[in-house]
């Protein structure tokens, strides 16, 4: 059976068009990581001293996150985390920034398991710069992921497992 040029055509256009869209269209591994950058730089964001900027900064941070959020972090030297709502997070940003030196949050080699199309978990290593002070803290975190409106968000935060 020989192909006409018009078939050929059509066929290359298709892949052509398919590639593109893979190219453009991030996969959701590329989207999570985009997610966890966000919510580091958006953690990071200093207080401004304007109530409403401040407010939107913390908006922006718990939009990042799934109704029915669960955070609970422990570190050593600091008072533990727990966080039940995404209303109960923006008060809580909204007093760190207020009464805290200016910080910076990185998740560092952050391992993405478990990944499924409605939900994963993610390993890193998060690491919080406080202006003034030699030494950052750090912390390894699993994030429990889920889609929320086709969109990746954070359903939990909590300490990873570690052998010490």
């Amino acid at each position: 059976m020989a192909f006409s040029r018009k078939t050929f055509v059509i066929a290359v256009l298709v892949a052509a068009f398919i590639a593109l869209v893979r190219l453009l269209a991030p996969n959701d591994e590329a989207r999570i990581r985009k997610l966890l950058d966000t919510l580091a730089r958006e953690a990071s964001v200093p207080a401004q001293g304007k109530p409403v900027t401040d407010l939107a900064a913390a908006n922006r941070l718990a939009n990042l996150f799934a109704p029915g959020l669960q955070i609970q972090i422990n570190l050593a030297g600091a008072p533990d985390v727990s966080v039940g709502s995404r209303t109960e997070l923006v008060q809580l940003t909204l007093t760190a920034k207020s009464h805290a030196s200016p910080f910076t949050v990185d998740l560092l080699d952050p391992r993405i398991f478990n990944l499924g199309s409605t939900s994963a978990v993610v390993d890193a290593t998060a690491r919080a710069t406080v202006s003034g002070e030699p030494d950052p803290v750090v912390a390894e975190l699993r994030f429990h992921l889920v889609k929320v409106e086709a969109r990746w968000r954070v359903q939990s935060v909590q300490n990873t497992p570690t052998f010490e």
